[in-house]
Protein backbone atom coordinates (compact mmCIF):
# COMPACT_ATOMS: atom_id res chain seq x y z
CA UNK A 1 0.00 0.00 0.00
CA UNK A 2 1.23 3.50 -0.84
CA UNK A 3 0.69 4.82 2.66
CA UNK A 4 4.04 6.22 3.72
CA UNK A 5 4.78 9.84 2.82
CA UNK A 6 8.13 11.53 3.28
CA UNK A 7 7.97 15.30 2.99
CA UNK A 8 10.83 17.09 1.24
CA UNK A 9 11.39 20.62 2.61
CA UNK A 10 11.34 23.36 0.00
CA UNK A 11 14.84 24.49 0.93
CA UNK A 12 16.16 21.02 0.11
CA UNK A 13 14.69 21.33 -3.38
CA UNK A 14 16.21 24.79 -3.79
CA UNK A 15 19.62 23.55 -2.66
CA UNK A 16 19.56 20.61 -5.08
CA UNK A 17 18.41 22.82 -7.96
CA UNK A 18 21.13 25.39 -7.33
CA UNK A 19 23.76 22.66 -7.03
CA UNK A 20 22.83 20.93 -10.29
CA UNK A 21 22.40 24.30 -11.95
CA UNK A 22 25.92 25.32 -10.96
CA UNK A 23 27.36 22.18 -12.53
CA UNK A 24 25.28 22.78 -15.63
CA UNK A 25 26.69 26.29 -15.98
CA UNK A 26 30.24 25.03 -15.45
CA UNK A 27 30.10 22.14 -17.89
CA UNK A 28 27.98 24.07 -20.36
CA UNK A 29 30.41 26.97 -20.30
CA UNK A 30 33.34 24.67 -21.01
CA UNK A 31 31.45 22.99 -23.84
CA UNK A 32 30.49 26.29 -25.48
CA UNK A 33 34.06 27.58 -25.09
CA UNK A 34 35.29 24.59 -27.08
CA UNK A 35 32.65 24.98 -29.80
CA UNK A 36 30.62 28.19 -29.46
CA UNK A 37 28.16 27.62 -32.33
CA UNK A 38 26.16 24.87 -30.65
CA UNK A 39 26.41 22.24 -27.95
CA UNK A 40 28.36 19.29 -29.28
CA UNK A 41 27.92 15.91 -27.62
CA UNK A 42 30.96 13.78 -26.71
CA UNK A 43 29.56 10.49 -28.05
CA UNK A 44 28.71 9.79 -31.67
CA UNK A 45 26.09 7.26 -30.52
CA UNK A 46 24.03 10.17 -29.21
CA UNK A 47 23.62 11.49 -32.74
CA UNK A 48 22.06 8.19 -33.74
CA UNK A 49 19.36 8.88 -31.16
CA UNK A 50 18.97 12.42 -32.49
CA UNK A 51 18.61 11.17 -36.06
CA UNK A 52 15.93 8.62 -35.12
CA UNK A 53 14.17 11.32 -33.10
CA UNK A 54 14.22 13.68 -36.10
CA UNK A 55 12.69 11.01 -38.27
CA UNK A 56 10.06 10.21 -35.66
CA UNK A 57 9.10 13.87 -35.38
CA UNK A 58 8.85 13.97 -39.17
CA UNK A 59 6.34 11.12 -39.17
CA UNK A 60 8.64 8.24 -40.13
CA UNK A 61 9.57 6.48 -36.88
CA UNK A 62 12.19 3.74 -36.97
CA UNK A 63 13.57 5.01 -40.29
CA UNK A 64 17.16 6.17 -39.98
CA UNK A 65 17.13 8.27 -43.13
CA UNK A 66 14.19 9.43 -45.28
CA UNK A 67 13.11 6.56 -47.48
CA UNK A 68 15.03 3.92 -45.53
CA UNK A 69 13.44 0.70 -44.33
CA UNK A 70 12.54 0.52 -40.65
CA UNK A 71 15.39 -0.36 -38.30
CA UNK A 72 15.70 -0.53 -34.52
CA UNK A 73 19.05 1.14 -33.98
CA UNK A 74 17.66 3.39 -31.24
CA UNK A 75 17.87 0.96 -28.34
CA UNK A 76 15.73 2.96 -25.91
CA UNK A 77 12.00 2.65 -26.49
CA UNK A 78 11.07 5.88 -24.67
CA UNK A 79 14.16 8.06 -25.12
CA UNK A 80 13.66 8.60 -28.84
CA UNK A 81 10.08 9.93 -28.39
CA UNK A 82 11.37 12.25 -25.65
CA UNK A 83 13.96 13.62 -28.04
CA UNK A 84 11.37 13.87 -30.80
CA UNK A 85 9.28 16.04 -28.48
CA UNK A 86 12.18 18.47 -28.29
CA UNK A 87 12.40 18.53 -32.08
CA UNK A 88 8.72 19.36 -32.22
CA UNK A 89 9.27 22.19 -29.72
CA UNK A 90 11.76 23.85 -32.02
CA UNK A 91 15.16 22.32 -31.16
CA UNK A 92 16.16 21.69 -34.76
CA UNK A 93 19.36 20.52 -36.41
CA UNK A 94 22.28 20.18 -34.00
CA UNK A 95 20.47 22.29 -31.40
CA UNK A 96 18.51 19.16 -30.55
CA UNK A 97 21.55 18.28 -28.45
CA UNK A 98 20.60 21.16 -26.10
CA UNK A 99 17.26 19.45 -25.47
CA UNK A 100 19.01 16.11 -24.90
CA UNK A 101 21.36 17.63 -22.33
CA UNK A 102 18.43 19.40 -20.66
CA UNK A 103 16.69 16.05 -20.23
CA UNK A 104 19.89 14.60 -18.81
CA UNK A 105 20.26 17.39 -16.28
CA UNK A 106 16.66 16.98 -15.17
CA UNK A 107 17.39 13.29 -14.63
CA UNK A 108 20.47 14.15 -12.56
CA UNK A 109 18.38 16.51 -10.43
CA UNK A 110 15.68 13.89 -9.95
CA UNK A 111 18.33 11.27 -9.16
CA UNK A 112 19.92 13.49 -6.50
CA UNK A 113 16.49 13.95 -4.92
CA UNK A 114 15.88 10.19 -5.04
CA UNK A 115 19.24 9.56 -3.34
CA UNK A 116 18.20 12.04 -0.66
CA UNK A 117 14.90 10.18 -0.25
CA UNK A 118 16.57 6.75 -0.15
CA UNK A 119 18.96 7.83 2.59
CA UNK A 120 16.03 9.26 4.53
CA UNK A 121 14.12 5.99 4.22
CA UNK A 122 17.24 4.18 5.45
CA UNK A 123 17.20 6.22 8.65
CA UNK A 124 19.59 9.01 7.71
CA UNK A 125 19.05 12.48 9.08
CA UNK A 126 18.12 15.48 7.00
CA UNK A 127 21.66 16.82 6.75
CA UNK A 128 23.22 13.46 5.85
CA UNK A 129 20.52 12.75 3.27
CA UNK A 130 21.02 16.11 1.59
CA UNK A 131 24.80 15.68 1.66
CA UNK A 132 24.49 12.33 -0.11
CA UNK A 133 22.20 13.83 -2.74
CA UNK A 134 24.66 16.67 -3.35
CA UNK A 135 27.56 14.22 -3.50
CA UNK A 136 25.72 12.19 -6.10
CA UNK A 137 25.12 15.26 -8.27
CA UNK A 138 28.78 16.27 -7.88
CA UNK A 139 30.06 12.98 -9.29
CA UNK A 140 31.73 13.66 -12.62
CA UNK A 141 30.53 10.37 -14.07
CA UNK A 142 26.87 11.25 -13.54
CA UNK A 143 27.26 14.84 -14.74
CA UNK A 144 29.09 13.58 -17.82
CA UNK A 145 26.22 11.17 -18.42
CA UNK A 146 23.85 14.11 -18.56
CA UNK A 147 26.07 15.88 -21.10
CA UNK A 148 26.59 12.74 -23.18
CA UNK A 149 23.21 13.07 -24.86
CA UNK A 150 22.56 9.39 -24.21
CA UNK A 151 19.82 7.84 -22.11
CA UNK A 152 22.29 6.94 -19.35
CA UNK A 153 21.03 9.61 -16.96
CA UNK A 154 17.46 8.44 -17.52
CA UNK A 155 18.50 4.84 -16.81
CA UNK A 156 20.05 5.72 -13.45
CA UNK A 157 17.08 7.94 -12.58
CA UNK A 158 14.55 5.18 -13.24
CA UNK A 159 16.62 2.63 -11.32
CA UNK A 160 16.80 4.93 -8.31
CA UNK A 161 13.08 5.68 -8.60
CA UNK A 162 12.24 1.98 -8.36
CA UNK A 163 14.55 1.56 -5.36
CA UNK A 164 13.09 4.56 -3.56
CA UNK A 165 9.51 3.40 -4.15
CA UNK A 166 10.36 -0.05 -2.80
CA UNK A 167 12.02 1.46 0.27
CA UNK A 168 8.90 3.59 0.81
CA UNK A 169 6.79 0.42 0.72
CA UNK A 170 4.87 2.01 -2.15
CA UNK A 171 4.15 -1.26 -3.88
CA UNK A 172 1.94 0.02 -6.68
CA UNK A 173 4.32 2.86 -7.49
CA UNK A 174 7.30 0.49 -7.46
CA UNK A 175 5.53 -1.88 -9.86
CA UNK A 176 4.58 0.98 -12.18
CA UNK A 177 8.09 2.44 -12.19
CA UNK A 178 9.64 -0.99 -12.69
CA UNK A 179 7.55 -1.44 -15.82
CA UNK A 180 8.48 2.01 -17.09
CA UNK A 181 12.15 1.24 -16.40
CA UNK A 182 11.96 -1.75 -18.73
CA UNK A 183 10.92 0.64 -21.52
CA UNK A 184 14.00 2.82 -21.00
CA UNK A 185 16.63 0.18 -21.74
CA UNK A 186 16.34 -3.56 -22.46
CA UNK A 187 18.86 -4.24 -19.67
CA UNK A 188 16.44 -2.79 -17.12
CA UNK A 189 14.28 -5.85 -17.66
CA UNK A 190 16.34 -7.26 -14.77
CA UNK A 191 15.20 -4.38 -12.56
CA UNK A 192 11.59 -4.83 -13.64
CA UNK A 193 11.45 -8.59 -13.11
CA UNK A 194 13.39 -8.60 -9.83
CA UNK A 195 11.12 -5.87 -8.47
CA UNK A 196 8.05 -7.78 -9.56
CA UNK A 197 9.26 -10.91 -7.80
CA UNK A 198 10.15 -9.00 -4.63
CA UNK A 199 6.72 -7.36 -4.54
CA UNK A 200 4.99 -10.64 -5.26
CA UNK A 201 6.83 -12.20 -2.32
CA UNK A 202 5.93 -9.31 -0.04
CA UNK A 203 2.28 -9.63 -1.07
CA UNK A 204 2.27 -13.40 -1.30
CA UNK A 205 -0.88 -13.59 0.83
CA UNK A 206 -2.69 -10.91 -1.16
CA UNK A 207 -4.50 -11.18 -4.49
CA UNK A 208 -2.59 -8.06 -5.55
CA UNK A 209 0.57 -10.11 -6.05
CA UNK A 210 -0.52 -10.98 -9.59
CA UNK A 211 -0.97 -7.30 -10.39
CA UNK A 212 2.59 -6.65 -9.24
CA UNK A 213 3.88 -9.36 -11.53
CA UNK A 214 1.77 -8.59 -14.58
CA UNK A 215 2.64 -4.98 -15.49
CA UNK A 216 6.47 -5.16 -15.16
CA UNK A 217 6.48 -8.52 -16.95
CA UNK A 218 4.34 -7.26 -19.82
CA UNK A 219 6.41 -4.08 -20.05
CA UNK A 220 9.56 -6.17 -20.59
CA UNK A 221 7.93 -7.62 -23.71
CA UNK A 222 6.84 -4.29 -25.22
CA UNK A 223 10.05 -3.20 -26.95
CA UNK A 224 10.95 -6.64 -28.41
CA UNK A 225 7.40 -7.08 -29.73
CA UNK A 226 7.33 -3.59 -31.27
CA UNK A 227 10.74 -4.18 -32.83
CA UNK A 228 9.50 -7.46 -34.26
CA UNK A 229 6.33 -5.90 -35.63
CA UNK A 230 8.20 -3.01 -37.25
CA UNK A 231 11.50 -4.56 -38.34
CA UNK A 232 10.99 -8.33 -38.19
CA UNK A 233 13.58 -8.71 -35.43
CA UNK A 234 13.09 -8.57 -31.67
CA UNK A 235 16.52 -7.09 -30.97
CA UNK A 236 17.96 -3.65 -31.63
CA UNK A 237 19.96 -3.47 -34.83
CA UNK A 238 22.60 -1.05 -33.57
CA UNK A 239 24.08 1.60 -35.83
CA UNK A 240 22.67 1.00 -39.32
CA UNK A 241 24.98 3.45 -41.08
CA UNK A 242 26.46 6.88 -41.11
CA UNK A 243 24.80 9.83 -39.46
CA UNK A 244 23.06 12.08 -41.95
CA UNK A 245 23.04 15.86 -41.33
CA UNK A 246 20.33 16.89 -38.92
Amino acid sequence: MDTLILHTPRWVWVTLCLWVGAWAVLFGGVARAVYPDTLLLPLDDAYIHLQYARQMASGTPYAYNPGDAATSGATSFVYTPLLALGYGLGFRALDLSIWAVGLGLLCVLASAWLVYRSVRWSGGGLALSLLMGLAFAANGVFIWSAFSGMETALVMCMTLAVLEAYQARAGRRAALLAGLAALVRPELALVALSTALALAWNWRHSPQRWRCLSWPTLAVLVQPLVNWAVTGSTSASGNPGQISPL
